[in-house]
């Protein structure tokens, strides 16, 4: 198998937000195991799973990279607030893109499924660990990334899920 291999944006994955081009490479050896997020494009995992590629399954796993999610999403909070304060959304819109991203996989993984972003509203609701309102803020963000109210939205909805996943494992323990 090649170091990257060019794949069509799988059908549960088009979403004009984030792919603008139908294809998209892949760095399908980098994706083989868990690896740094920065260094991979959106929906690696998801993308090579749609498109029939064996590579490492996040979402079956998914406790043990909670911590990574989060702590990228710091990442991206931080550089997000810096471009707010110095008035200039342009900048953070992908990062901003990136962050939604992140939530995304964070809450289709913690259901123990990959990411489907055609008709997300549907597949959202359907999910029990999620913030409240989760599709109409989800909806409001993705329709002005670049927003400041776009941002405070998405940061909530982070620590709001980062807590249902907390509580949802608090209660699993305690169930066995």
């Amino acid at each position: 198998m090649s170091g990257t291999n060019r794949l069509r944006v799988p059908i549960e994955l088009q979403c004009s937000l984030f792919f603008f081009e139908t294809e998209i490479v892949v760095p399908v050896r980098d994706i083989q195991e868990w690896g740094e997020l920065d260094k991979c494009i959106i929906f690696p995992y998801d993308i090579a799973f749609f498109a029939g590629i064996e590579v490492y399954k996040p979402w079956e796993h998914v406790h043990k990279h909670i911590p990574d999610l989060l702590g990228k999403w710091k990442e991206i909070e931080e550089s997000c607030r810096t471009y707010f304060t110095e008035r200039q959304a342009k900048r953070a819109l992908e990062p901003m893109k990136e962050g939604i991203a992140l939530l995304f996989m964070m809450l289709f993984w913690v259901h123990g499924k990959p990411v489907y972003l055609r008709d997300w509203p549907l597949h959202v609701d359907t999910l029990d660990i999620k913030p409240v309102n989760a599709v109409e803020r989800l909806t409001f963000i993705m329709q002005g990334p670049a927003r400041y109210h776009a941002f405070i939205q998405l940061s909530e909805l982070f620590r709001e899920l980062e807590k249902h996943y907390v509580k949802n494992q608090i209660k699993n323990r305690l169930r066995q």
